[in-house]
């Protein structure tokens, strides 16, 4: 038998046969660019299914310190002091609040009342000034995007003087003391910063008025009343 020989290949045959094989190899195993592009589609849907996953994050209730002057309409509450003090009820006021913790506020203002009329037995003309200073508390909800409905309450402190031209009480009678007022309004904001206020209020105060004419005595009398207006501010 014969056996026929393989005949053997050169060097540099076999060493091309073997660069062929890897670079077939290393081909293959490659991804295409268009593999690549599908690869990275595939992480971002990935990760916007993930954020999509995730609960939003809870939106706090947003309340702006704000400042304002008030203007409004102010009359007694009590029948006699009505009687007596029956013209004018100019009331101004600066006010201003601050947020401490979601809906609540802390709530200040400074006011001036004017009313003037005329005594009921001789009818001679007598003029009121009164000064409250407040320091409260103001509750806000959110009623749509740019309405807000708030209740205030807070003690009031009352400055008050009196000028009378009748013979049978003292020309000028000054008192002061501490009572209290309630509030409520809606707070309009048309604009980030524009604010718009309609407000109404009650207030209290008993105080005693002296008098150093003969056979005339004081009385205590309730300064405080109802007051409506509107105001204009800034929403901070």
């Amino acid at each position: 038998m014969r056996i026929q020989k393989c005949k053997s290949l050169s060097r540099p045959a076999f060493l091309a046969l073997i660069f062929t094989a890897c670079f077939r190899q290393g081909f293959c195993d490659t991804e295409s660019p268009q593999d690549f592009s599908s690869s990275e589609n595939s992480i971002i849907d990935a990760n916007e299914n993930e954020k999509k996953s995730q609960p939003a994050p809870c939106q706090s209730y947003e309340i702006q310190p704000t400042i304002e002057f008030k203007t409004g309409y102010f009359f007694f509450s009590e029948p006699r002091m009505r009687k007596v003090y029956n013209k004018g009820g100019l009331d101004l006021q600066i006010a201003g609040s601050y947020p401490i913790w979601r809906w609540l506020q802390i709530y200040g203002s400074v006011e001036f009342i004017e009313r003037h009329g005329q005594s009921l037995n001789n009818h001679q003309n007598t003029r009121i000034w009164e000064y409250p200073i407040s320091l409260g508390l103001k509750s806000v909800a959110k009623v749509s995007k740019h309405t807000q409905y708030y209740f205030t309450i807070a003690p009031r402190y009352f400055f008050v003087h009196a000028h009378n031209n009748s013979p049978f009480m003292d020309r000028k009678m000054n008192q002061n003391g501490i009572g209290g007022f309630v509030g409520t309004g809606f707070n309009f904001l048309p604009t980030p910063h524009l604010l718009i206020d309609v407000f109404g209020e009650y207030s209290y105060c008993k105080l005693h008025f002296h008098t150093h004419k003969k056979n005339t005595t004081g009385r205590s009398v309730q300064v405080g009343g109802f007051a409506f207006g509107v105001g204009l501010g800034y929403a901070f």
